[in-house]
């Protein structure tokens, strides 16, 4: 079997599905030791210009992306009330978590909570470190000469 744009295409395409790597091989008629040779190797996919084993984690990561995208948009507009009408707390909180968590992150200009702070030059510029003034004895000879003195 040729490694190709093709091939990779279909294979990333059952990596999204949610896939084993056993049943896309199986699949796609692909040999255990062709695949597992392409993964270690990291063999170049000629049209795509990108290692086989970097591809797989791509769509790997790229599937794993969609889920927690597809969850944050769940929790985002979650239904926090009971079939009682009463809002159920914990629900409550996981949708107030995940908002917090979604702003932060992604709106990051208008809601960050990083502040960062000088608290040690009032704007100047740092000295040089002390370490920068320490002398060091790299030489052998000195370390022989010094013992042999005491």
């Amino acid at each position: 079997m040729i490694l190709a744009k093709a091939l990779c295409l279909k294979i990333r395409k059952q990596i999204l599905e949610g896939d084993t790597y056993v049943q896309i091989r199986k699949d796609l008629d692909i040999a255990e030791g062709t695949w597992d040779s392409w993964y270690w190797e990291d063999k170049q996919i000629p049209d795509i210009k990108q290692g086989f084993r970097q591809f797989v984690k791509f769509a790997k990561y790229e599937r794993m992306m969609e889920a927690v995208n597809t969850n944050l948009e769940d929790f985002l507009y979650l239904d926090d009330l009971k079939e009682d009408g009463k809002k159920d707390p914990a629900l409550a909180k996981l949708r107030q978590d995940t908002t917090k968590f979604v702003a932060e992150r992604l709106g990051k200009i208008d809601f960050s909570t990083k502040v960062e702070q000088d608290i040690t030059s009032n704007g100047k510029e740092l000295p040089t470190p002390i370490l920068g003034y320490v002398h060091t004895n790299d030489s052998i000879e000195k370390d022989i000469e010094t013992k042999e003195e005491d």
